[in-house]
């Protein structure tokens, strides 16, 4: 049976125009550069679109980079000089007298050889390979992995690091500064040793002294803040320039001559071409600690804290894995038949015949439906699919066991929605390639029941895109249902929920022991989504008010309040600061608020909405510190103090980073 509804897409409020598209898919999510798992999606203040939405579902996104939308300080992106430098000279006479050789980002990539010791064996670290020639990986390591969700700063915030003054906190013990290979100390060897490679790029050494957010390691260089994908702070390096600036330049990592003792072998090196896990390289207690300092530092020079009040951050417990925990990944299908995450920056597929950097029980359905698709279609499988994504739910660490009165009915449509495949965990959402190709194979009826029938554990199927004013259509159920706690939770395939079921009780705790709910007490929650905050304040207080305007996300947090018995919640369909307008001129109040925005952040109208109410404390809960250090110097400045900052690692082995803040009001 199949359901025909509206043109709304799977996605997010985060995706790629929502924190989440992006907290989801190119390469497993997204937060945020290639396809696949997304760490959340938060990327767009526009939650309806079919696009944007289809980000929070995806592991690491649909954007390009994932590339953060992080606030900058009012500083503008540098304007390219009338005269080209010398070294810009330089580089175009290169491009200029090398036909027919690359240039560029197209330029072959050597080998990265790390040196610990002048007698010590070379680590030799796999190059990436060629972004146009995909090629299927083999059977990587079966235990644990990484996560795809790229997140590179934005050329405005690269800026604000570049003039901002170096922040003050002691730096991180370094090994002595010897290059392994000539022995010569690293200040004596700043500039020397500039040379350029076939292609005519740059070639130059220095020595990293910090990360920034996003995940690369920075350094400087003849005066510019050089940012080094894959380099790690106390390291002294060889990076070829690919990308310049007046006051900054990116450059790639060709050589490392003296090693962080912080460095570790990446799990998954053949994943790395796929814009996630910028961090396999880095040990994971230094991604703990780096987290909170980059947080601090945000708040230092975007949000203009003196002072801030930053506390360790809470990372995964010792005995969960922190690699497999993806519970949303989003794949793509190349012009050849690949299947698997896109290639950072290209599109370009990496063939894939598993995954193993999402939850295990998600890899198992990737594979089922990966064969489908290859028996079916074979090469032929883009004309008929651009790309898929993969929701699990029940699959929480001491969650219940799924059990429904529909386990083994047949697949239900929205008619009926008192009776649950609550047996089967998966949901699949394909995103149909115009031109009719699924229709004349039988239809999207014929290819969703057939997919249905040939993987086990899908509750359903639902497929965007189709012609002729059908827009979506649905085989079996488009929802599943995820324990949280004690709290239950129907999760639509255009609704967002969060991706790492370990970590999820433990921000869900955090931000109430933050709020200090009361008995009395009115709350307000914005941007509720499925009202994974709002049900959990039900306990503790009179009312809840839930604003949300992701319509599939709205109807999932009603159902959500009758399949818990929940009574004092009252949810709204709107935009924030349009509804609290209303609700303002109605006189209602709240004692307490609760936000949870988009990667993008809060509307200024919002936050001016909720300061007018003047609730006594403030909680706000973020997927990106650089947009959220600017919008709590707009709430402080309206009468609050920053009270706590308390980062979690919701995206272990990525530079993303969640963090809940309280602010508190100031009376008199």
């Amino acid at each position: 049976m199949s359901d025909h509804a509206g043109k709304s897409g799977q996605g997010s409020r985060r995706g790629q125009g929502g924190k989440r598209h992006a907290r989801n898919a190119r390469s497993v999510d997204s937060g945020q550069r290639g396809v696949g798992v997304s760490p959340t999606t938060r990327n767009s203040a526009t939650r309806n679109s079919a696009t944007r939405n289809a980000s929070r579902g995806a592991i690491e996104h649909d954007t390009e980079h994932d590339i953060s939308q992080a606030a900058n300080d009012g500083e503008r992106r540098p304007s390219q000089p009338k005269k080209q430098s010398q070294q810009g000279q330089q580089s175009q006479a290169g491009k200029q007298n090398r036909q027919g050789k690359p240039t560029g980002k197209q330029a072959g990539k050597p080998t990265i050889v790390i040196s610990r010791s002048a007698d010590a064996t070379p680590i030799t670290v796999t190059p990436r390979a060629s972004r146009r020639q995909p090629r299927t990986l083999p059977h990587l390591i079966p235990s644990v992995a990484p996560v795809a969700v790229g997140a590179a700063e934005s050329a405005e915030s690269a800026e604000s690091i570049a003039r901002a003054p170096q922040d003050d906190t002691p730096a991180q013990p370094m090994p002595p500064a010897i290059s392994a290979a000539t022995g010569a100390t690293a200040a004596s060897r700043e500039g020397e040793g500039e040379d350029e490679d076939d292609a005519g790029s740059r070639i130059i050494q220095l020595e990293l002294n910090d990360l920034a957010y996003g995940g690369d390691a920075v350094g400087r260089y003849e005066g510019r803040a050089i940012f080094v994908a894959g380099g790690l702070p106390g390291e002294l390096v060889r990076a070829r320039l690919i990308r310049e600036r007046s006051s900054y330049a990116r450059a790639a990592l060709v050589e490392v001559l003296r090693a962080s003792p912080e460095r570790v072998a990446p799990r998954y090196p053949e994943l790395a071409d796929s814009g996630g896990f910028q961090w396999q390289h880095l040990a994971y207690p230094a991604q703990v600690a780096w987290k909170s300092r980059i947080v601090r530092q945000l708040l230092m020079r975007v949000g203009h804290f003196a002072n801030p009040p930053v506390a360790p951050t809470l990372g995964m417990p010792a005995d969960a894995d922190p690699w497999r925990y993806r519970t949303v990944a989003q794949f793509a299908i190349g012009a050849a038949g690949e299947i698997g995450f896109r290639r950072t920056e290209s599109h370009a597929v990496i063939d894939m015949p598993t995954c193993p950097i999402v939850h295990p029980t998600l890899d198992a359905l990737y594979q089922g439906v990966r064969d489908w698709l290859r028996s079916a279609w074979g090469a032929d499988a883009a004309d008929y699919v651009e790309r898929f994504t993969l929701r699990v739910a029940g699959v929480a660490p001491g969650g219940r066991e799924a059990t429904g009165a529909g386990a083994d009915e047949p697949w239900r449509t929205g008619e009926d929605q008192d009776t649950y495949r609550d047996a089967e965990v998966g949901l699949l959402t394909l995103e149909a390639r115009p031109g009719g190709a699924i229709d004349a194979f039988g239809g999207p009826e014929a290819v969703g029941e057939a997919i249905c029938h040939a993987v086990a554990g899908l509750a359903g199927v639902v497929i965007l895109g189709m012609a002729g004013g059908r827009g979506r259509v649905v085989v079996g159920q488009d929802f599943v249902h995820e324990h949280v706690l004690d709290r239950r939770f129907r999760i639509s395939a255009g609704s967002f929920f969060q991706v790492n079921p370990t970590q999820t009780p433990t921000l869900v705790r955090t931000a109430l022991a933050a709020l200090r709910p009361q008995p009395g007490d009115w709350a307000l929650d914005g941007y509720s989504g499925v009202g994974l905050f709002s049900l959990f304040l039900a306990d503790h207080v009179t009312h809840v008010r839930a604003i949300e305007s992701q319509p599939s996300a709205v109807a999932d947090a009603r159902a959500s309040v009758t399949l818990n018995g929940v009574s004092n919640v009252s949810i709204t369909e709107g935009v924030l600061e349009r509804t609290l307008g209303e609700l303002r001129s109605q006189r209602e109040r709240a004692d307490i608020a609760l936000v949870d925005p988009p990667r993008s952040g809060c509307h200024p109208r919002a936050l001016a909405g909720i300061t007018a109410l003047r609730p006594r404390a403030l909680v706000y809960v973020s997927c990106d510190p650089s947009t959220l250090a600017r919008d709590l110097r707009l709430i402080c400045d309206a009468g609050y103090s920053l009270t706590s900052v308390q980062p979690v690692d919701m995206f272990p082995f990525t530079a993303h980073i969640e963090c809940v803040a309280l602010c508190e009001r100031v009376d008199g």
